[in-house]
């Protein structure tokens, strides 16, 4: 290769390796931190029974935190919740912090006091009325399960309940504490953990909040999968 033509190699050189730098760097910002990254979930107010402000960020003050979203018309929700008591004892003394979150609107807010007293459950209840933190958390039905870890990451989303779903998130339970079964093991079981962020339950058992109304009271809406509610049939119960 002649003088004039290495010239024009080494030229070309500087441009084409900065490329290829700038590239690899490129892909390693576009690819990189979704291996492993773990979402941060914000933080939220909510009125508990008796009227005061709750904030995820007091929740988390002993540790992790799982929120139970429902409400009382939602059938798949009312089975769920005796597993979400059950874990709140297993783990009483353990740090975890169990809350129910009900969407329950206008017309059936009244009776979610009264139902959690009949049943005798122990864990806070806060209210969700126009579902502003449910549609935070990306929910869009009931029952709805986050776990958060002490620092604020999402450990785990769930959207419907079937049996056995108490199962998997007792496993991811235990890993949030650090692979403690404090107490017994409480609920015939509780939820295992697939992939962080959210994880639908393959249908049956999940209340559409989105939107269409069932034709009757008992009728599951239109859009909603097989088992499901509508938010407007159940307030009308």
């Amino acid at each position: 290769m002649n003088s004039s033509s290495e010239r024009w190699a080494r030229a070309g050189r500087g441009p084409a390796l900065a490329f290829m730098i700038g590239l690899a760097a490129l892909i390693g910002i576009a690819i990189g931190p979704a291996a492993g990254d773990q979402a941060t979930v914000p933080n939220f107010v909510l009125k508990d029974l008796d009227g005061k402000d709750v904030s995820l960020a007091e929740l988390r003050a002993d540790g992790p935190v799982v929120l139970d979203f429902w409400a009382t018309w939602c059938k798949p929700c009312t089975r769920e919740l005796p597993h979400i008591e059950a874990l709140r004892k297993q783990y009483a003394e353990a740090g975890l912090t169990v809350v129910a979150i009900s969407i329950d609107d206008t017309r059936s807010v009244a009776k979610v006091k009264s139902y959690v007293k009949t049943h005798d459950y122990g864990f806070k209840v806060l209210l969700d009325s126009n579902q502003r933190v449910l549609r935070q958390l990306q929910g869009t039905g009931v029952p709805y399960l986050v776990v958060i870890s002490a620092d604020g990451g999402l450990l785990y989303s769930h959207s419907g309940y079937r049996d056995g779903d108490e199962d998997v998130l007792a496993k991811v339970v235990a890993e949030a504490m650090g692979g403690s079964g404090a107490g017994e093991a409480g609920s015939e079981g509780s939820a295992a953990p697939k992939s962080p962020g959210s994880e639908a339950s393959d249908g049956s058992g999940s209340a559409a909040v989105d939107g269409s109304a069932a034709g009757a009271a008992d009728a599951p809406a239109a859009d909603a999968p097989e088992g499901a509610e509508s938010p407007q049939a159940g307030g009308d119960r």
